[in-house]
């Protein structure tokens, strides 16, 4: 809720048009972290999923 609280006083501070712009550059913000997570997921998907399990198993074990 913290989120809604900072649009709420850019609001205040700069006018709607800034409080557009800042949800837009956070939106892109999100939308970039989703799409390079997405990516670097299926660069060395195999890799990473085998060292977690693992790291699981032998935690299990102990």
């Amino acid at each position: 809720m913290s989120g809604l609280g900072g649009v709420g006083m850019s609001v205040w501070l700069f006018g709607p048009a800034a409080s557009y712009l800042l949800g837009l550059l956070s939106l892109l913000a999100l939308v970039g972290l989703a799409w390079t997570a997405i990516f670097s997921a299926r660069e060395e998907p195999s890799e990473r999923l085998v060292d977690l399990i693992k790291a699981l198993r032998g935690r299990r074990r102990r």
